[in-house]
């Protein structure tokens, strides 16, 4: 993880040449706070006993819960249709809020997987955030759900021929999703036309994003410099892209901004192939969410997203070669080792 503080570091700089220095300095402020917390944090986490419910397990379903009530409290001032308008808590908004609990959710069921005793308090956690993220009725929320739910699926059943079944089933879970986004767009569109006017602001933004990187590959154009370009039928300014990949490019380049997005896919690769079965979820549908909403950019998404990392990336990584498996210490072990499960 001392890379994503070297690349946290390397995001400082553009702060220089944003267009508002007050909003980028902010901008900044918030992505690294959720750097640093969520790298400290995590590490506690996985330092912790794994095979017991902690503080930081009890924390995470306490903020679950507690969005949920703030989410219930301002949704219920309207009607049903205007769920996704009205769903704010203290920390985000409807997109944002959506996203967060999706991911928790998973990260509360990957955490169940490990304990022996206190389950139900994950569980419960767990069910509150799907409930939650379901409630903003967000179209982003939505696809993480799906990502994640099919990644949890895809992993059960221990015997071979149950895994085999399960996996068939797995299958048909996109075309679920698929056909559950259509009746939320539906909905949304019949409510208000900012449903569809949302999804052009979106490509508006990431070809705004992509026209500023081409503009300054090398340096970027900065912490907020999207704010200098209106979008969208209402002409109205954004501070990020929505999408990880051309929003941290827009921001340093190719020397500041690259750089967050080499490590960003290093450690998804390790993690999906190292790491706890478990955890694939978390880390998809955190990735998943990244791609329509600025999850990374933003302190209470980052700050989870590398806290998931930490729990999901094992100590000591291994690779198979041939019949043996060789830790990067040298020494060889049964090549059934690499479970990800344990530590050097």
């Amino acid at each position: 993880m001392r890379w994503v503080i070297v690349a946290c570091a390397l995001l400082l700089p553009p702060v220089l040449w944003a267009t508002d220095l007050a909003a980028g300095g902010l901008a900044y402020f918030n992505f690294a706070s959720g750097v640093v917390l969520g790298v400290t944090v995590g590490l506690v986490w996985r330092a912790l006993p794994g095979n017991r419910i902690n503080a930081i397990d009890v924390g995470l379903v306490v903020f679950v819960v507690w969005s949920a009530v703030q989410l219930m409290r301002t949704t219920s001032a309207g009607g049903s249709h205007e769920a996704h308008q009205l769903a704010e808590t203290s920390w985000g908004r409807s997109n944002y809020v959506g996203g967060v609990l999706a991911v928790a959710a998973f990260v509360l069921i990957a955490r169940s997987s490990q304990i022996e005793r206190g389950r139900w308090v994950l569980w419960l956690g767990s069910a509150t955030a799907v409930l939650a993220s379901v409630e903003t009725q967000s179209r982003g929320a939505l696809i993480a759900l799906s990502v994640g739910a099919l990644a949890v699926v895809w992993n059960m059943g221990e015997r071979p021929a149950t895994r085999a079944v399960v996996r068939l089933v797995a299958v048909g879970l996109p075309f679920v999703a698929a056909r559950a986004f259509a009746d939320l767009n539906e909905a949304r569109t019949i409510a208000s036309t900012n449903a569809v006017i949302n999804v052009d602001t979106r490509v508006e933004l990431w070809r705004a994003a992509v026209q500023q990187f081409v503009s300054s590959p090398l340096t970027g154009t900065g912490w907020a410099s999207l704010r200098s370009v209106p979008v969208g039928v209402h002409s109205e300014s954004q501070t990020f892209a929505h999408n990880a990949i051309v929003s941290f490019p827009q921001i340093g380049g190719l020397l500041f901004g690259v750089p967050l997005l080499i490590i960003l896919a290093g450690l998804t690769w390790r993690a999906l192939r190292y790491g706890n079965a478990a955890f694939r979820a978390p880390v998809l549908a955190a990735i998943a969410i990244s791609m329509t909403d600025p999850f990374l950019e933003g302190m209470v998404g980052g700050a989870l997203v590398w806290m998931v990392f930490c729990l999901a990336i094992p100590v000591g990584e291994v690779e198979l070669r041939g019949p043996r498996t060789v830790r990067p210490g040298g020494a060889q072990v049964d090549a059934t080792w690499h479970t990800g499960t344990e530590r050097n």
